[in-house]
Formats: C-alpha cells, sequence, structure tokens
C-alpha cells in the first residue's frame, strides 16, 4: 500500500475555516510590501495571514475576532491595515483551497517556531533540531524538517513534512583562516575550506552566521581581511546608526562582546548589496552533501524504514495541536492515497541496434523491474547502439598526466577501447597522450588532429581548467575525468611484466563499472544514440525549457519520437543568453524565435507533419512565455513541422518542489520500502506526483519524486506524467540505475550547468 509523509486535516473535503478580511491601503501596495504586512500580522499580534488572489488590495487572516488596526511602514512607504468583516473559506470552493493551505501552513510555521523546539536558518519553512546527530571528522551533522501544505482534491488539506540532513564544520571561519598556526597547517586548513565549501568549482561557500545566541542566518564567503580586527575596522554606519568599529556594533546592536583581536571576513548576504563585515568566529561552513567526507556521504541517505519514524517524532514532539485553535487537528497517521488517487506510469520497451528490443515489463512484479534495468547493458554489448554517425572519428584519443604509471594508463586505453568499440561496434581505436602540463597536453593533441574525441584526464579541477581546455579544443568532443576519480578507481591495480608490457594481475573492484559509465558519456558525446523508446508515444514532440541558475541563460532541449519511420528519433539542445538576468521569465519573442530555430533545423533534417507537442517548463511559466509558445506553436504548424491539428500542451515540471512529498510502500508485514518506479499520485486534475526512481535500482535513501502541473488546458494530466516517465528510460549515461530526470529537462540541466561554468574563465 502506498503511504506518504502527508497527514490530512480534520473535516477532509468538508473542511471550512473561519477568516477575517482586511483591507491594505497606502500608495505602495505591492505585492512584497503586502507580504511584510502579513508577516509583521504575525510577529506583533500572532496573526496568520496571506494576500486573497481574487483581490490584491485585500489580506485574509486566520482568525473568528477582528483585526487590530495596524500600520507598516518604511523609509519610503506606509500602509494600513483594517478589518472589513468576516468570511469563511470552504474547501469545497475550487478557489479557495490554495489559501486555506496557506493559512494552515502560516499558523503551524508560526506555532512551530514560537515554541522554540527547533533553530531556523535560510528559510522560514525549515528547522533544524538544537543538537548535531552526530560530530565526525570534523563535521557536525544536523537534522532539519521542512513544512509545507497542499489542497489535495476530493481528500482536503494535506500538511507534508519532509526531513534532511544538513553538514556545518566544527571550525569557524576564524579558525580556518589562523595567522597564529604554523605555516603549513595554514595552507592545510585553507586548502581544506576550499575543497569542504567547493570554491574550486566556483562557488563563494555557504556560511552559517550567528549574529547572537541562538540567532542565525545565511551568507556567502567573500574573503578574510588580514591584518584587520574587530576593533580597528573602519568606521560602520547602519540603519541610520553610527559605529565606530565592528567590535562597537557588535556590542551595542546584539549586546556581544568581541575580543580585540577577533578577525574579520567579508560576507554577503541576500537582499543585500555589497559585502558586509562580521566577526570570523561566528561563521561556521555549511558543507554541501558532494563535498562530505567518505565516512559521512550516506547520511544524507535517509530510507523509508527510517524516513517515517523521523517524521512521526517530529510530530510527537510538536504535537497536533499545533496548528493552533483557529484550525481543526490531524487524522491519525499519514495519508495512504485510495486506488482513486494512485496510478503507475507504463516503462517503455527499449530499441536497440538492428531493431532489437528489449520488452518492458507490463505489470507491478519487482523482479521484472529490476531485470529491466539490469538487462540494459547487456543488450547493448550484444546488439549494439540505436544508431552511431557514420562519420564518427575512429581514434579516441586519451589525454593523461604523466605521473600516473604506466600500467594504468594502458588499462584505462585498453578498457576504454574494448567497451567503446564494442558498443558502437566501430573498431576505434584509443590513443595515450601524456603530458606533464594542460598547455603541453593542448599543444600535443592539436599537433594529432584538428577535432576529434579526447578523454580528458584533468590535473587541475578548477572550472576554469575544465572550460580553457574546451576553447582551446575547439572542434574537439571532450569528456572529462578527474586525476582524483581515476586514483580512487585505479588505486587497488597490481601489475607484473609479460613481454616488456605491464599486464594487470589485479584488477580493482569497481574499475569496469568506472569504464562503463565513462563510455556510455563517450558514444553520447559523439551523438550516438544507445537505445530509443519504441512505443509510440502520446505526445510525439516533447520541448524542454529551462533557465540557469543566475538568470543569465535559458536552454531549449527538442526531442522527438518517430518509431517505425526511417528518421526514428531526433534530439538538439540550444543555449541562448537572456537579456535580463535579473528575472527568471524569458522574453517571449526570443523564446518563440528559439523554438522555431530548433523546429527549422529538424524540418531540413526531414521531420515533419508531427504531432501532439508536450512542452515542459522546467520550474513555472513566468510573464508571457505562454504566449510565447502558443505564438511558437502556429509558426510551427506554418512551416509544416506541426500537423494543423496537432494539440500543444504545456506543464511546469517541478524537480524540487518545495512541498517536498515523499511516498513510499508499506508491505503486507508491515515493512516499509520504496515504491516501485513510475509510481504516481494524482493530486487534482491538473497536478501529479510522479517517482521516476524506486525500488528497483535505489539502494540508499528514499525516492524523490518530482510534481507536474498543468499549464494549459489538458485532457488527463496521466498523459503527460506517463511519457514523461518514459522519456527518463532514456538513462543512458547509467544504464543499470533508474533516472530521475525526463531526457528532454536532463539535456537542458546540463547545458545549462555547462554554460555556466564557462562564465568562470571568462570572469578569471
Amino acid at each position: 500500500m502506498i503511504e506518504t509523509n502527508i497527514r490530512i486535516l480534520r473535516y477532509g473535503k468538508d473542511l471550512r475555516l473561519n477568516v477575517r478580511r482586511a483591507t491594505i491601503k497606502g500608495h505602495s501596495t505591492t505585492a512584497e510590501n503586502s507580504e511584510k504586512v502579513c508577516n509583521r500580522l504575525s510577529t506583533k499580534h500572532g496573526l496568520s495571514a496571506v494576500i486573497d488572489s481574487s483581490n490584491k488590495s485585500e489580506i485574509l487572516v486566520l482568525s473568528d475576532r477582528p483585526v487590530p488596526p495596524t500600520i507598516v511602514e518604511d523609509e519610503n512607504w506606509r500602509l494600513e491595515v483594517n478589518d472589513i468583516g468576516p468570511r469563511r473559506l470552504s474547501f469545497a470552493n475550487e478557489s479557495e483551497r490554495e489559501l486555506m493551505a496557506a493559512l494552515v501552513e502560516r499558523s503551524l510555521i508560526r506555532k512551530i517556531y514560537n515554541s522554540r523546539i527547533f533553530w531556523t536558518l535560510d528559510s522560514y519553512r525549515i528547522f533544524y533540531e538544537r543538537q548535531p546527530i552526530v560530530e565526525r571528522d570534523g563535521i557536525m551533522v544536523a537534522r532539519r524538517f521542512e513544512v509545507a501544505t497542499l489542497p489535495i482534491e476530493d481528500v482536503g488539506i494535506g500538511v507534508v513534512i519532509d526531513v534532511s540532513t544538513a553538514f556545518f564544520t566544527e571550525m569557524t571561519v576564524a579558525d580556518f583562516f589562523d595567522l597564529n598556526q604554523p605555516p603549513h597547517l595554514q595552507k592545510s586548513n585553507e586548502r581544506l575550506f576550499n575543497r569542504l565549501s567547493q570554491r574550486q568549482h566556483g562557488n563563494k561557500g555557504t556560511l552559517l552566521y550567528r549574529s547572537k545566541p541562538n540567532q542565525y542566518s545565511k551568507c556567502y564567503f567573500d574573503k578574510m581581511l588580514r591584518g584587520v580586527t574587530a576593533a580597528n575596522t573602519d568606521p560602520i554606519r547602519f540603519k541610520g546608526k553610527n559605529f565606530s568599529s565592528l567590535q562597537e556594533y557588535y556590542k551595542l546592536e546584539h549586546g556581544v562582546e568581541l575580543a580585540d583581536d577577533e578577525s574579520v571576513a567579508l560576507v554577503s548576504f541576500g537582499g543585500i548589496s555589497g559585502s558586509v563585515m562580521v566577526a570570523a568566529s561566528h561563521l561556521r561552513l555549511r558543507v554541501m552533501n558532494d563535498a562530505l567526507p567518505r565516512s559521512l556521504n550516506s547520511l544524507d541517505k535517509i530510507a523509508p524504514d527510517e524516513r517515517k519514524p523521523l517524521v512521526e517524532s517530529f510530530w510527537s514532539r510538536v504535537g497536533d495541536d499545533s496548528l493552533g485553535s483557529e484550525v481543526p487537528g490531524l487524522e491519525t497517521g499519514f495519508w495512504r492515497p485510495k486506488d482513486t488517487h494512485v496510478f503507475r506510469a507504463e516503462a517503455p520497451d527499449l530499441e536497440f541496434g538492428d531493431g532489437n528490443v528489449l520488452r518492458a515489463p507490463k505489470n507491478g512484479n519487482f523482479r521484472e523491474h529490476k531485470d529491466f534495468y539490469a538487462q540494459r547493458l547487456p543488450h547493448l554489448s550484444k546488439f549494439g547502439c540505436f544508431s552511431y554517425p557514420t562519420a564518427a572519428p575512429r581514434t579516441l584519443y586519451i589525454s593523461i598526466p604523466e605521473k600516473f604509471e604506466v600500467g594504468v594508463t594502458k588499462a584505462l586505453s585498453d578498457s576504454i577501447e574494448e567497451l567503446y568499440s564494442e558498443l558502437t561496434r566501430s573498431n576505434t581505436v584509443a590513443e595515450c597522450i601524456r603530458y606533464k602540463s594542460q598547455e603541453d597536453a593542448i599543444a600535443k593533441l592539436q599537433s594529432e588532429s584538428p577535432g576529434g574525441m579526447v578523454l580528458f584526464v584533468f590535473e587541475d579541477e578548477s572550472p576554469s581548467s575544465y572550460f580553457n581546455v574546451e576553447f582551446e579544443l575547439k572542434g574537439w568532443r571532450v569528456k572529462r575525468i578527474k586525476r582524483s576519480t581515476l586514483e580512487r578507481y585505479a588505486g587497488e591495480f597490481e601489475f607484473e611484466q609479460r613481454d616488456g608490457l605491464p599486464t594487470p594481475v589485479k584488477i580493482p573492484r569497481h574499475w569496469n563499472r568506472f569504464i562503463e559509465l565513462n563510455v556510455m558519456d563517450l558514444v553520447q558525446q559523439i551523438d550516438g544514440v544507445p537505445w530509443t523508446i519504441k512505443n509510440q508515444p502520446k505526445y510525439q514532440v516533447r520541448l524542454g525549457i529551462d533557465v540557469s541558475q543566475g538568470h543569465r541563460y535559458f536552454a531549449v532541449s527538442l526531442l522527438i519520437f518517430q518509431p517505425g519511420s526511417s528518421t526514428p528519433f531526433r534530439m538538439e539542445t540550444d543555449v541562448e543568453s537572456k537579456n535580463d538576468s535579473q528575472k527568471e521569465t524569458i522574453n517571449e519573442i526570443i523564446l518563440q524565435d528559439k523554438v522555431v530555430e530548433l523546429a527549422d533545423r529538424a524540418v531540413a533534417s526531414g521531420f515533419s507533419d508531427l504531432g501532439p507537442m508536450l512542452v515542459v517548463r522546467d520550474g513555472r511559466q513566468y510573464g508571457k512565455e505562454l504566449d510565447a509558445i502558443r505564438a511558437a506553436a502556429g509558426r510551427l504548424r506554418d512551416i509544416g513541422f506541426l500537423r494543423r491539428d496537432a494539440p500543444v500542451d504545456v506543464v511546469d515540471f517541478h524537480k524540487q518542489s518545495v512541498k517536498n512529498i515523499r511516498l513510499w510502500e508499506v508491505l503486507r508485514d508491515g515493512r516499509v520500502t520504496n515504491a516501485l518506479e513510475g509510481t504516481m499520485i494524482r493530486f487534482s486534475k491538473r497536478s501529479v506526483l510522479l517517482a521516476n526512481t524506486g525500488a528497483a535500482t535505489l539502494n540508499q535513501g528514499t525516492a524523490e519524486p518530482v510534481l507536474i502541473k498543468a499549464t494549459s488546458a489538458i485532457e488527463n494530466i496521466l498523459d503527460p506524467a506517463n511519457d514523461l516517465h518514459q522519456s527518463c528510460h532514456l538513462n543512458w549515461s547509467n544504464p543499470r540505475m533508474a533516472q530521475r530526470l525526463p531526457m528532454e529537462i536532463k539535456r537542458t540541466d546540463e547545458e545549462l550547468t555547462s554554460r555556466t561554468a564557462q562564465e568562470v574563465r571568462r570572469i578569471k
């Protein structure tokens, strides 16, 4: 039976809430300022309030008593809040459900915050346990809980509690940059700081800042102020007040005494322009999961049988009455959706070389699904790729530092050559180029060929180093491997000399797996298609749209499926600069033109008269993007890419939903395990939760579903969800494991990450 981390409010779909209406009057009634009014009502009067979606000049307050007159003002604006009477919200009214969920959420969050059981950091909805669950290898491990609510059609208001793990250094920033240490320790600690903060990957480093006892916030590391102490900083002006030094500021504003020799760091805070001086001993580094030492890198993976009791313990501490007196209590236990809400996406048949097909299981049998993933690589080895460019180069260069012994170099070359040739049926030859420096490697490659394929083992792991190679090797397809990664996988090799050559007598346990993953990436680099979907999907055309972090670029990915035709499959992704990096919105004209440009190229390659089309926006639609998609669809019909009657459906794809909904399966014997890949829960006619990973391949942690919401009128929301699950089966980079993202979104993600990282080279 499927179970979730959701609890349902009593009265279910018959729920009603008594609220008060209040007007906001003033000359600056923006959405941002209205939110500040809601926050002031919470902090000053203990009231939960939200902006009325049907009347932006009014707010709704969760109370059956009149809202006290309130004035909220800043230097440049002043707003007055006045009660204008009661209102009753009903779950039966579909337009009021989101408002009810938001009010319940704010009431619960306020009650938890006021209980002081937990502490908060970077979000009002995330709560951290006060004591670390473990301290190991210089890292403190903290459990955190995230709160959300959502309306569920025919069920009621659901309250979601998710549990996760956060990591912080035991050492403060002052400890990492302590100049009183011996020089070798200074260098060692600074290298450790850079590695844990991932500054070598272009990140600034996320910090936990303790401004006063039990009060924390998030900021970002800029630099240490060498030779500056809290007592001798330049004067500070803050909120109209002047302070002679940072030391005086802390004493007068926070009641904290800083030592005269306290070291000072420059940091930046979200929403504040420029850098700010803070006491370095009040900063700890937040460690991201992929920078963790091996001893801790599995602690963030919480399995369902551990996750469920952790969420139960949260509720036992805060109590079922923590939603406030204005909200009814919770139903007992977690929500187990009925069959009317649970569905299963169908796995597709997969076509390999020469028309050979791997049939998908058509039922929910765990063993058959597990075998379905396990058989992909053997099928690829037996039948070869579905397609491989005939013009692909037949020499694969492997560029590797000279410090690697000849045996490792030869083992890497032989292994890559053998598997690559086997999968592509191409008789490709691997040629090693050993180098002393990156410049040396680039010069040797350029002298060998004007272009081609290269597997580049990097000595320097910085982004500027990565993309310097791509910049210098124009016309080359470059697959990167970190030196440290190769060392880890090749560390257990043992060789003996045979006929004057080093021959392996002991092969590392995970070597073949390492080779598989790299060969699969190399095949894709050269535009090979290992396998495709055999079935005719509901949506013949898929268009993925995404915006990069920092909003500097957007990407559009076009997938076309024509099983049984002479041109059965096409995939292409383009990245374009945005003209406004301050907003997520994509300019509608630029977006429209980019979509048509991709379709034009597809028509020139033989793809025409297609349909239907599914447009998938990673995140949600902004501004006039939906208008751009509709206009582009008309132009696609005009150029013959789409049929005249081809429908165009649009969905938002939330891979990082703030709701943090989890699902698992409770077996008959009471054991809790992951649900099977493809499990879906329909929340409404317009939204569905989809678990693309699950029990057949997920060995650690709990499946992290995605949320799909219809933006246009869609007859059945399960249709796009089913097709998106099927394109997750194009898991070419890791054939043995289920892929969380459909290919049209995965490719936009990858291309945007690559383009953003290239900025590091330009900046440096």
